[in-house]
């Protein structure tokens, strides 16, 4: 399994995406985590760009970073657990 972060920063705003494939050659799930997006595709082809299927709204001010992260833990978790079965 494969687990990365996109993470993004303009002045004092913030904004977090989980980047989660199975093992091998396979699609990479975006998982939105802190900050919101609009999102062309919920996955990207293997070793492509995630952030073509990318648009950011709005970003959370950085130093409520790991307070924001809480509330998409379900959604974090649960792309883990798709990812390693």
């Amino acid at each position: 399994m494969s687990v990365g972060l996109l993470l993004s920063r303009q002045g004092q705003g913030c904004l977090v995406i989980a980047l989660i494939s199975r093992p091998g050659a396979s699609p990479t799930k975006i998982v939105p985590w802190v900050g919101k997006v609009q999102l062309r595709s919920d996955t990207v082809g293997f070793r492509e760009w995630p952030e073509s299927q990318i648009t950011v709204d709005d970003m959370v001010p950085c130093n409520s970073l790991l307070t924001t992260m809480d509330a998409q833990e379900p959604a974090i978790a649960a792309a883990l657990q798709a990812a390693a079965q």
